[in-house]
């Protein structure tokens, strides 16, 4: 009987052990098929994300196959999937396929696939640039554009892509602009080349070769890298190239002669060996070519082939030019890049200006007539580098230096007569003479720690520049009653000899801490701290004609000025969205003294200031922006030195060292739409800046001889300033972008002020402009741009002696070119454009017709162009602008290139070997793993470029894999 009990508890034990086996299996079971959701992004090798791949789910054992599709970001998710171990297998017309194996961990907690990235296949690549991506796409702080989508000319370049854009305008001399904001910089492949030059590579890279443009707000290396994103980002253009025009060659060069002994030799040349890129760009002429070279301190570049003008008398006076550029761009090893450029200039520039003055005061209006002829010779040398180190997985080290040396030469004669409250003639001859060694230097360095997400960022810089001149000024004064009569002549002998030291530093520590997948704190904290020491003798001859110093009217006087900045913000980022609040505290110290004078200055300042920025993206296509940034500003040398500079005896300079810092305050809002289907486009911009402490001049009648009067400069701090810009750009197109409708406008406000005799003048500015533009293309054969646009300044005063102004311009240009024969190699082209003006004082009241025109023929497969260009036909080309000044206004006409004509003849060869095109895209703020959460889909970070943020290391950049 106690046997058979031990065996009834022995079953029952069992079956009990059996329930709890079966309950705990059952449960894991359970657990293990706990639903969760699988997302990931699929990227091109450009990391471009590629839309409508197909994504299948296949789980290992049992289980159904799941599928789905990428949004237009190249996203994708699988909800309440039960299994914890599967492939996943990506394909999409024109990539070759790929499979991802995946193995988890049991749970419920997401899983997000590492970057998928599809290789091109040759043989439908054509197909995907097509069909793959929509043409715009809006990402965070990039504005997308795929070139296919533009509908240009085979033989067009770079510029010409540009000017399509939405919302980019590229003027008559190349310079770009997009959204109301100056284009600063061009990269190519997220590479500076030839130190970022614009007019050298919009001018010389084939559009053909580019597969995407991106408008960059570009706040600088080490936001790049941190994601701290403060003050005023620059407006950049990085270009991408298509696949295989990264190993190969292009050469551009142009020879040409015309009348009034004009002459142009142009020569472009670059290799690529894939990362390694060398280059030179070198220029001689006389014709007023409009080629760039402002990121080195010169001009430079060539205009080359087809689609426009080369040459063409733009911009101000007559210039000779002769200018050399090398470029070196290469990569050693995993760890290090290099990117250099040299550069030689030398400028011999002619200008003759005319000019009216109206500046009014509380006892009337001083009405001026000025002349002036002006020579000006400038040789400059120029070396920028960026050296990029790799430490290690976790440590990034960024070197760049910037060298010049300049010497200039002038001499001008000039003269000014004025009437009004002020009746004297003045004329002078003028000479001078200036050495500018500048050197700068910035290194950068980047710390990733293990934990995902955080990081910090060290910045330093430093620039030592130093000016000596000599100027020499002869003036000739005729003193005149109110009749006209003669009281009195002065001549006047003046020697000033100037010796301005510049020397800066900063320094910026940036440091990320993660609060949660989506949230961070950021730290962060500079200071900067400028140094400068300044001497200036001015000696007048004596009765021998020897010029002797004036100890009164010299000056030795240094000053320096510290700005310190500290920070702290809460950062919110999403997939479509970013969020920044926070606050900045920024003392300010100013502090000089007048070894000539024994005087000393001290100010201190602190302001405050809200961080505050707010980005939001819908669908790729649309998004909205707002940000708001605040900064100091010390005064300048000029306006400090309390001494008066009297190198203009009738307006002498007086400084005030009681002068404070100012703070500009700074709203930018932009709203873009973009809609695929309907080719069309929407953009509004909104901006505003507040100036508190501003400083501005204080213009004030003293006595001169014979109860006569002369203007005195002075400068004050003054509360008032304000502007608003507001900004729209429409387009849409048909047939296939065979036609395009442009509609742009922009209107300003500004509230200026400043002081005459003491007493505060308001000015108030109101400006606005519409543009109505299209464009043509019907086939092949016929390329049409018309252009209708409108302007109109007003400006008035609240000085009653003021004269309120208003001027308006109407005016009608065309762009265009017809090509013949049935290998369209035979081109008639022009622009021209007819002006209307009112509102302009005399003979500035012109109304130009300014026509160019060319023919041309290519030779040897499209290699080579002959070229027959006219300038000007008309011969009414004139440069005239008016400016509203202190207490009044000016209006400037200066003399330019007019009629002339030139035979050139170019020749470009553009050989390309297969390869696979580099890495471009722009981050969209992930650094360290931040992007999409911790252990999330990009898990890289970009460093110092436009390059892909994940996926791979491409454009030198430093990632993290995280596990």
């Amino acid at each position: 009987m106690p046997g058979n009990q031990y065996g009834i508890l022995q079953t029952t034990m069992n079956k009990k052990l059996i329930l709890f086996l079966s309950i705990f299996l059952l449960g894991n079971s359970l657990y293990a098929q706990t639903p969760r959701n699988v997302s990931g992004v699929v990227q091109d090798s450009t990391g471009t994300g590629v839309f409508s791949a197909t994504i299948r789910l296949v789980p290992s054992g049992s289980g159904d196959t799941l599928m789905t599709r990428s949004d237009v970001d190249g996203n994708f998710t699988f909800r309440a999937v039960s299994n914890s171990n599967f492939s996943v297998l990506v394909s999409s017309l024109g990539f070759a396929p790929t499979t991802v194996n995946s193995t988890n961990t049991d749970g419920a907690t997401p899983i997000v696939l590492p970057t998928i990235i599809l290789k091109a296949t040759s043989r439908l690549i054509q197909e995907v640039v097509v069909n793959g991506t929509p043409p715009v796409l809006i990402k965070t702080d990039t504005v997308e554009y795929r070139v296919s989508d533009l509908k240009l000319k085979p033989d067009a370049v770079v510029e010409d892509a540009i000017k399509r854009l939405d919302g980019a305008e590229v003027d008559k001399d190349g310079n770009v602009t997009a959204a109301g904001k100056p284009v600063t910089k061009i990269k190519v492949n997220g590479k500076e080349v030839f130190g970022g030059d614009m007019k050298t590579i919009t001018k010389n890279i084939p559009a053909d070769a580019i597969d995407k443009i991106q408008l960059v707000e570009d706040y600088g290396d080490q936001a790049n890298f941190t994601g701290v994103k403060e003050g005023d980002p620059e407006t950049i253009i990085n270009i991408t190239t298509r696949p295989g025009r990264d190993r190969g060659y292009m050469v551009n060069s142009t020879v040409g002669g015309g009348t009034d002994e004009r002459y142009q030799m142009g020569l472009f040349a670059q290799q690529m060996q894939g990362e390694r890129i060398l280059g030179i760009n070198a220029n001689l002429n006389n014709n007023g070519t409009q080629i760039g070279g402002e990121n080195f301190g010169g001009r430079m570049g060539q205009r080359g082939g087809g689609g426009g003008f080369q040459g063409g008398g733009g911009g101000q006076g007559i210039t000779n030019l002769s200018s050399v550029a090398l470029n070196y761009n290469n990569k050693f090893g995993d760890k290090l890049r290099l990117a250099s450029s040299y550069y030689f200039n030398n400028q011999d520039r002619s200008t003759i200006s005319n000019v009216f003055r109206s500046n009014a005061n509380t006892l009337g209006t001083i009405l001026s007539n000025e002349f002036s002829d002006a020579s000006n010779v400038t040789s400059s040398h120029s070396f920028n580098g960026r050296l990029e180190y790799n430490i290690n997985k976790s440590n990034l080290l960024v070197f760049t230096p910037f060298l010049t040396f300049r010497n200039t030469t002038s001499e001008s004669t000039g003269s000014v007569s004025q009437t009004g409250v002020i009746n004297q003639n003045q004329t002078t001859v003028a000479t001078n003479s200036s050495f500018t060694p500048n050197v700068n230097a910035n290194l950068l360095y980047n710390h990733l720690f293990p934990k995902a997400g955080r990081n910090y960022s060290l910045n330093l810089s430093f620039r030592n520049s130093n000016l000596e001149s000599d100027q020499e000024n002869d003036n000739h004064i005729v003193y005149n009653d109110p009749a006209g009569n003669t009281l009195k002549d002065s001549i006047n002998f003046r020697l000033n000899s100037t010796a301005n030291r510049t020397f800066s530093t900063s320094s910026r520590l940036v440091y990320n801490e993660p609060i949660s997948k989506t949230g961070r704190l950021q730290f962060n904290y500079d200071i900067n701290y400028n140094k400068y020491d300044n001497s200036r003798i001015s000696s007048l001859a004596n009765a021998a004609g020897v010029p002797q110093p004036i100890d009164s009217l010299s000056n030795i006087f240094d000053y320096s000025f510290v700005s310190q900045r500290i920070g702290m913000n809460y950062n919110y980022r999403d997939k479509n969205s970013e969020l920044s609040l926070g606050l900045t505290a920024n003392p300010t110290q100013l502090s000089g003294s007048s070894a000539t004078l024994g005087t000393s200055i001290s100010r201190s300042n602190l302001f405050f200031a809200p961080i505050a920025r707010y980005q939001y993206r819908f669908g790729g296509t649309k998004s909205i922006r707002v940000n708001y940034f605040g900064s100091a500003a010390e005064p300048q040398f000029a306006q400090l030195q309390p001494v008066r500079d009297v190198s203009n005896p009738q307006r002498p300079i007086v400084g005030n060292p009681d002068l404070n810092s100012s703070f500009s305050h700074n709203v930018d809002a932009e709203l873009r739409f973009s809609n695929i289907e309907k080719r069309s486009s929407l953009m509004f911009n909104i901006q505003g800046n507040a100036i508190s402490n501003q400083i501005v001049q204080n213009i004030v009648l003293i006595p001169d001889v014979f109860g006569s009067r002369k203007q005195e400069v002075r400068y004050v701090n003054t509360n008032g300033y304000y502007s608003y810009y507001g900004g729209y750009n429409w387009s849409k197109s048909f047939a296939d972008r065979q036609y395009t409708v442009r509609l742009s406008g922009d209107t300003r406000f500004t509230r200026g002020v400043s002081l005459a005799d003491n007493i505060k003048n308001y000015s108030n500015r109101r400006n606005i402009s519409q543009r109505l533009s299209l464009q043509i293309n019907p086939g092949e054969w016929m390329e049409l741009s018309p252009q209708l646009m409108y302007g109109r300044t007003v400006t008035d005063y609240t000085l009653p002696t003021n004269t309120d102004t208003k001027i308006n311009t109407y005016g009608l240009n065309m762009d265009g070119r017809f090509l013949f024969m049935k290998d369209k190699s035979l081109i008639f082209g022009f622009n021209g454009g007819k002006t209307f003006n009112t509102g302009y004082v005399g003979n500035l009241n012109t109304n130009p017709l300014v026509v160019n025109s060319y023919i041309e023929k290519k030779f040897k497969k499209n290699m080579a162009t002959l070229r027959l260009q006219a300038f000007d036909i008309f011969d009414q080309s004139n440069n005239i602008n008016r400016a509203v000044i202190e207490n009044g206004f000016t209006d400037t006409q200066t003399n330019r290139l007019t009629r002339y004509f030139m035979l050139t003849l170019n020749l470009r060869i553009n050989k390309f070997a297969g390869g696979v095109q580099r890495s471009t895209e722009r981050p969209e703020g992930d650094r360290g793993n931040f992007e999409r959460g911790e252990g999330g889909q990009r898990p890289g970070f970009d460093r110092g470029g436009l390059q892909n943020g994940g996926g791979q290391q491409n454009g030198g950049g430093m990632r993290r894999d995280i596990n």
